[in-house]
């Protein structure tokens, strides 16, 4: 229960919900767009669940607070990130330094989290592997055993019976220590265009 009393966000439906609402919306050759409609999308689910949202908070894409103020969700989206190092690593390039997304939004004091990315099949595994590894790593007395964290990853793909092009996502879902489920996958078409 948060301090308001009420249950937190939970993690799969909205992975459902943001699967049921973007199948045959998005398209993958302008994933500029991509950004605004998620950020959107996740505002005006806000909005539904009695929320407020707020965008760029403290380098977070986005946040829900309650009515206690508190951050109930943090969401960073990140649709032109390929290299998995940059969500987790500090480096220094010649336009500065990575701002470390997946660090961010683990060190923001919120319920729920929610990464989004998309990397290929290889990268996903590795960026499976680094949450595990640093969600493992935390010190108990810093962060909230009530804390869970969703990482969706989305990839251009074809069906294989039309051969239509999609959009797959895997979603996984993790304690502030283990994960609790995943891959769940879910296939959506793109939008014609």
């Amino acid at each position: 229960m948060t301090l308001s009393g009420r249950k937190p966000p939970d993690l799969k439906l909205l992975f459902s919900d943001f699967c049921d609402y973007f199948d045959g919306k998005l398209v993958w050759k302008r994933r500029g767009n991509i950004n605004t409609q998620v950020l959107n999308f996740f505002a005006k689910k806000a909005g539904d669940t009695g929320y407020l949202s707020q965008r760029d908070y403290m380098d977070i894409d986005l946040v829900w607070w309650s009515e206690l103020s508190d951050i109930e969700l943090a969401l960073q989206h990140e649709a032109h990130v390929r290299d998995v190092a940059r969500l987790f690593d500090r480096k220094t390039t010649r336009f500065g330094m990575y701002p470390q997304e997946f660090r961010q939004l683990r060190d923001l004091k919120a319920l729920r989290k929610i990464l989004i990315v998309y990397v290929s099949e290889a990268g996903e595994k590795n960026l499976i592997q680094n949450v595990e590894r640093w969600l493992a790593g935390q010190r108990s007395e810093m962060f909230t055993t009530a804390e869970e964290y969703l990482i969706i990853n989305g990839r251009s793909v074809r069906k294989e019976a039309d051969k239509k092009p999609g959009i797959l996502f895997h979603a996984y879902i993790f304690a502030y220590n283990r994960r609790l489920a995943g891959p769940i996958d879910r296939h959506l078409a793109q939008a014609p265009g």
